[in-house]
């Protein structure tokens, strides 16, 4: 629900094939190897969405956080049988899927239609998560906090919005959320002003477990307000010093969009403009991950010789650095290459990995997850689970990722399969090691 949708410039068609994304230039963050050892992604397997599900699956994870290896939470949305949408959570222990279940809801969640959504979720160990999205009251979209303590979800809840915010029906919703070890949170999303306006903001929890007041967030120079900018991503380091990324829209760019880079420091939020590779266009970031205070990547998507392409910016010492474009040359790849990323997970030794799509020489758009430290970078496409006749696969894609200890890994996703005139969409996850 209101998120800007992936975009697809090249038609997707029946079929597979192999995909690899091997290098991103050396701008991204430097580690010490020379080389990388890709973590080996085994074959994606169903998720199943909870009990009251519709026939026709409309099953999406959007969002995957670990607290170790293959042990996880994911969260998305499912339609039920009379196609309401409903935020979800399911829990990975092991091999295994469990626990599927419907998010709590605050009291004034529209009887009518309680619809809902999972979009970002971060655990500071297991057990103890914050789950953010959206939910319809009878008369507004609404902000949604989630939290999980002693494995039980509970404490649904609405943030105020900032000052000036519309009392006209609202539309508003959290899409990222980061918190530090010991507790601290930054949610970030969207809103609409008194002028019926399109803002971001941020919202945080104090350690104390305490939300308060959402703020607007600041936009660079130059940023229009119709259609407004989106928040995508946020990582915190520590209480008060976070890095949040998403794009905005300019007069200048004719109705494309651009890289926004959000800074915080010491409590105060800083805009930055994102400069792109000469040539390139309409590019968003979709999500930025520190495995530590030095060491951050956001990624995205932006059009390079009219194409959709991969691309990353590094995050060190409170700068955003120069984006670097992801080109896919390995075989299997359709020529010219195109590709978008829509997540990223970085830890301590400087390794990230992205995940996404691109696109094949089958016809098809397939899942990919890339994985680099410094400029050296590998990536493979992740099988997803079989499909049985006579559906079809038209195509899948990897929306968010989590990794662990020494490149422990889980991402997470959908695909979407054909039935005669049916169409569905079927989460799926899959797992390192």
């Amino acid at each position: 629900m209101l998120k800007k949708g992936f975009r697809r410039l090249i038609a997707a068609a029946v079929g597979c094939g192999l995909v690899a994304v091997p290098a991103i230039a050396s701008a991204l963050p430097a580690g010490a190897a020379p080389a990388v050892s890709a973590p080996v992604f085994g074959s994606a397997v169903a998720v199943a969405p909870p009990l009251g599900s519709a026939a026709d699956q409309r099953t999406y994870l959007n969002t995957v956080s670990c607290a170790g290896n293959r042990a996880c939470v994911a969260g998305g949305s499912f339609s039920d049988s009379a196609g309401v949408s409903h935020g979800m959570v399911v829990t990975q222990s092991g091999a295994k899927w469990t626990g599927q279940a419907k998010i709590p809801l605050p009291a004034n969640a529209s009887a009518q239609y309680p619809a809902s959504e999972v979009v970002s979720l971060t655990c500071q160990k297991a057990g103890h998560c914050v789950a953010v999205g959206d939910y319809f009251t009878a008369g507004a979209v609404l902000p949604l906090v989630v939290t999980q303590a002693n494995g039980k979800w509970g404490g649904a809840l609405s943030p105020a919005l900032p000052a000036g915010a519309s009392a006209r029906p609202q539309q508003a919703m959290l899409t990222a959320v980061g918190c530090t070890a010991a507790g601290y949170c930054q949610a970030v999303g969207t809103y609409r002003d008194a002028r019926g306006h399109i803002q971001p903001m941020t919202v945080a929890r104090a350690t104390s477990g305490r939300w308060g007041r959402g703020i607007r967030l600041p936009v660079p120079p130059g940023a229009v307000t119709s259609p407004g900018p989106r928040v995508s991503g946020v990582a915190c380091t520590a209480p008060s010093t976070c890095a949040a990324a998403g794009w905005y829209y300019t007069a200048a760019t004719a109705g494309a969009t651009a890289p926004l880079g959000l800074v915080e420091t010491k409590g105060k939020w800083t805009a930055v403009r994102i400069a792109i590779p000469a040539g390139a266009s309409d590019a968003d970031l979709r999500a930025i991950s520190c495995g530590g205070p030095g060491s951050c990547l956001a990624v995205g998507d932006l059009v390079a010789a009219g194409l959709p392409t991969g691309f990353g910016v590094p995050f060190r010492s409170g700068r955003f650095g120069r984006a670097a474009l992801i080109s896919a040359t390995a075989p299997g790849v359709a020529s010219p290459a195109r590709g978008e990323l829509f997540a990223v997970s970085c830890l301590p030794a400087g390794s990230c990995v992205a995940t996404g799509e691109a696109y094949a020489t089958s016809g098809q758009w397939a899942a990919v997850a890339i994985t680099g430290n410094g400029g050296n970078w590998r990536a493979a496409l992740v099988i997803p689970p079989p499909v049985a006749a006579p559906g079809v696969l038209l195509e899948s894609l990897l929306t968010a990722v989590s990794c662990t200890g020494t490149l422990h890994c889980t991402a997470v996703g959908y695909y979407t399969v054909k039935n005669g005139a049916t169409v569905t969409y079927q989460a799926a996850a899959t797992s390192t090691g």
